[in-house]
């Protein structure tokens, strides 16, 4: 089970008939000055590695939803850039490869939570499984191009310049693990699945995998350079840096970035579009054809969002003011049409809110990138 890849030797484990390498790394640790940097490429070592234990994962806040979904962030480390490998068998033969990419709204969750086991599809499918970790929130999604200039060119996106290095190192790597790099499909959930969305229209990723799975997010979950900004600049101001002092972000401790970053609604600290990594929206630039030639998978689960508002307080205190303010905050300016269409007459229920939202957030997206993928004549399957 010693396994020579392109940087050095590691050793796995043999659980169940299957091969497991767990905690190699793919990229060199994104610390001190490489925080905000895209990840930079591993140096080779002597000897062999011990891959039988998980690495740690990444950065992030604890959440009762990634509680309640079985995600381990007891160990957590900005030296997190590390991927782990399920395989039926090393004995040279091909098989498909699956890469699958986490989700947690873009600032949580991790490759080795025990949801994300590949014994299963490895044993049974006659498949190689990779999980992989990247950077997360305020470490992996802080847009600070516009304040800090060319030196931080990529950071807005430096989680996505991870999950290419990972597919990278894949390409690279996972004939030695019984694998076929030219047949790999990528597959991601939530914000797993809007990653591979971006991962679909992004130019940087092109070459690196054959066919993508969207499981319960499209690509639509972006944010211009502009709203970035603000968010960094809010960011700073709470920090207590001015916009002269971004060097400083390299050396204040990652908890105390992690803790700061909270104070930003949810799903601020995602996919950026910097003209580079993402030149325009993906769905743009899926209309394009930029990934025409890739076959999906892609589709929403009925009652999405339940997930969701089973952890909203608000819904237990059945106060309808605050519910009536929820709806009109959550659908702005849409709220007067879309009341008319649903709400009519009707008290506004949780069971209501929770179709909308699924239809905004996961079944709507799904189906324009469906269309746009289909228009360029790609094989999509919907479920």
């Amino acid at each position: 089970m010693i396994i020579e890849t392109a940087y050095g030797k590691v050793k796995g484990i043999q659980e169940n008939d299957v091969y497991i390498w767990k905690g190699i790394p793919y990229a060199a640790p994104p610390i001190g000055p490489n925080r905000f940097q895209p990840p930079r490429n591993l140096e080779s070592w002597n000897g062999v590695k011990d891959c039988s234990e998980f690495g740690p994962s990444a950065w992030q806040p604890s959440l009762e939803i990634m509680s309640f979904l079985g995600s381990q962030t007891s160990h957590m480390s900005e030296d997190c850039l590390t991927l782990n490998i399920w395989s039926p068998g090393i004995d040279g033969k091909k098989r498909p490869v699956l890469v699958w990419i986490h989700g947690g709204a873009f600032i949580s969750g991790s490759g080795s939570s025990p949801l994300y086991d590949g014994t299963s599809f490895a044993k049974n499918g006659d498949l190689v499984v990779v999980t992989i970790n990247y950077r997360l929130g305020i470490l992996g999604f802080l847009h600070l191009a516009d304040l800090g200039g060319e030196r931080y060119k990529y950071s807005g996106n430096c989680g996505i310049l991870d999950q290419i290095a990972a597919l990278k190192w894949v390409k690279e790597n996972v004939a030695a693990f019984g694998g076929d790099p030219d047949q790999v499909t990528i597959f991601g959930e939530s914000a797993g699945a809007m990653s591979v969305g971006v991962l679909l229209a992004s130019p940087k990723a092109k070459g690196l995998f054959n066919q993508a799975i969207l499981q319960s997010g499209a690509a639509s979950h972006v944010i211009n350079s502009e709203k970035a900004t603000k968010n960094t600049e809010f960011l700073l101001h709470e920090l207590g840096l001015e916009k002269t002092d971004i060097q400083k972000l390299e050396e204040i401790q990652a908890e105390q970035l992690i803790e700061v970053s909270t104070k930003l609604p949810m799903m601020s600290l995602i996919p950026v579009i910097d003209g580079e990594i993402l030149p325009k929206h993906p769905k743009e630039l899926l209309a394009e054809g930029t990934a025409k030639d890739i076959p999906i998978l892609i589709g929403t689960n009925k009652d999405e969002y339940r997930l969701f508002t089973f952890f909203d307080p608000i819904w237990k205190k059945e106060d309808q003011t605050a519910i009536e303010k929820l709806f009109q905050q959550t659908f702005g300016t849409r709220w007067t049409k879309i009341s008319q269409e649903f709400s009519k007459d009707k008290e506004l229920t949780q069971s209501l809110y929770e179709k909308l939202m699924t239809i905004m957030t996961f079944t709507y997206p799904a189906i324009h990138v469906a269309e746009i993928q289909a228009e360029q004549g790609s094989p999509v399957w919907m479920y």
